[in-house]
């Protein structure tokens, strides 16, 4: 993924920082006491390393190399396939999480099917996704951004219908909610400049009260530039 320009860790994780902390945040409330948390696709481990920052255990699967290597040299549990992990460490797991991985799935369905029969005391799957029905795509008609977002490693972009379909084949119980990630700057940059990370030239538009208005305008709706998903193992 990174190709020649190789693995910077410092680099990936403060790019990534406000992304982890909200994951961290939003998980950490549905983590019993020593239970074991998979990220599944963990990169660089940002989020793995703020849920240990909080006293939760956390492992990570990761295919690419440079990345498990860096984190194991960290002292971070982490494998390439399920099938590498110890057993006892699978029949541990018992939150999956996967942020920003289903999408870049051939048969992303088969592949939840897997994780279901590799961790048998699995109780809870989290999924975020992009979403099909992104403002830049859907109400501004960005095509700087339909050229960005529509690229050769994403096999699916889902649609919050689209999503629900896909996990009712596998889970009984689930939901689906609207998550806006980028904010005003984000948009206003695409639209100005046609290239992302507009926001580090706008500081001033994001995580104000008129963008948080903006964020929770766009959701209402029914814009979203991500979805997010919590499945039910019983």
């Amino acid at each position: 993924m990174h190709g020649a320009a190789g693995l910077d860790l410092t680099h990936s994780r403060v790019e990534g920082f406000h992304d982890d902390v909200r994951r961290v945040r939003a998980i950490l409330d549905l983590v019993d006491e020593g239970e074991t948390v998979l990220d599944v696709g963990c990169g660089v481990g940002g989020f793995i390393h703020g849920l240990k920052r909080e006293g939760a255990n956390a492992v990570g699967l990761e295919l690419e190399e440079a990345a498990s290597l860096a984190l194991s040299a960290e002292g971070v549990d982490v494998w390439s396939q399920l099938v590498d992990m110890p057993e006892g460490t699978r029949t541990e797991i018992r939150i999956v999480t996967m942020f920003h991985v289903l999408e870049h799935l051939q048969n992303p369905r088969d592949f939840l099917r897997q994780i279901l029969e590799a961790l048998p005391n699995l109780r809870l799957l989290v999924v975020e996704i992009p979403c099909s029905e992104d403002p830049l795509l859907t109400l501004y008609e960005s095509q700087a951004f339909s050229h960005f977002t529509y690229w050769s490693h994403h096999e699916h972009l889902h649609s919050k219908r689209s999503l629900e379909l896909l996990l009712s084949s596998v889970f009984a119980s689930y939901e689906v909610k609207r998550l806006q990630r980028c904010g005003l700057g984000n948009h206003l940059g695409w639209l100005a400049k046609g290239k992302p990370h507009g926001q580090k030239g706008m500081q001033w538009a994001d995580r104000t009260t008129v963008d948080d208005e903006y964020r929770s305008a766009i959701v209402a709706q029914n814009f979203s530039d991500s979805l997010w998903a919590i499945c039910k193992i019983e």
